[in-house]
């Protein structure tokens, strides 16, 4: 049986920091929580940003797509479900709920 040799965690998406629930109009593609990539920045938060399509990796961490490409997402409206990491990079209410 094989078994997973990265540090692996769960990282908050930081671009919702302050903001109020009610601000988030499409909480069912908005991202709340993502899986991480240990030992790259602060693995517990996700800046990502829409304008440059990068990671801040000074201030957060980047996603893991540890499973087939893809990886686990919880969203803003509470459900949570594997995606292909390609598909939430191309998608700004992935990250800003706008």
């Amino acid at each position: 049986m094989g078994a997973y040799t990265s540090d692996m965690r769960y990282g908050w998406n930081g671009g919702l920091n302050g903001k109020a629930d009610a601000t988030i109009t499409y909480p069912a593609e908005c991202i709340a929580l993502a899986e991480t990539l240990g030992g790259v920045g602060n693995a517990y938060r996700i800046y990502y940003s829409t304008t440059t399509d990068t990671f801040d990796t000074t201030n957060g961490g980047k996603l893991d797509p540890r499973h087939n490409d893809g990886l686990n997402v919880a969203y803003c409206d509470g459900h949570a479900k594997w995606v292909k990491a390609d598909s939430i990079l191309t998608n700004d209410r992935a990250w800003t709920g706008l």
